[in-house]
């Protein structure tokens, strides 16, 4: 099971993240967001998983679901591209917690 962490141009809570520093974590981004994600990365000081998204389709977000079994997704997707993975997060139960910085 994993800490997933969907991160796009408004993520930036790193207390929230490093909350779960005993998980596996996989960050999920998509282009564009290359600089933010290896500052995360850094700022993380932890072995995590990267997945850069360029397919946003219904199979490839199940794929990747499947893949990386989520136990939490710490949701700073802020430009809403991980709408359908947030989606089936949501039906299967799993906790999705909002940690983007650019929500009102």
């Amino acid at each position: 099971m994993y800490v997933v962490v969907l991160a796009s141009q408004g993520c930036g809570d790193l207390a929230e993240i490093k909350r779960y520093k005993s998980a596996r974590k996989v960050l999920m981004y998509t282009r564009g967001v290359e600089r933010l994600v290896r500052g995360l990365t850094r700022s993380i000081d932890e072995e995590v998983v990267l997945v850069k998204v360029g397919d946003f389709s219904e199979e490839n977000m199940l794929k990747l679901y499947v893949m990386y079994p989520p136990e939490l997704v710490l949701n700073c997707d802020c430009s809403f591209k991980f709408t359908g993975y947030t989606e089936l997060v949501k039906s299967s139960g799993v906790e999705e917690v909002n940690i983007c910085l650019d929500n009102a």
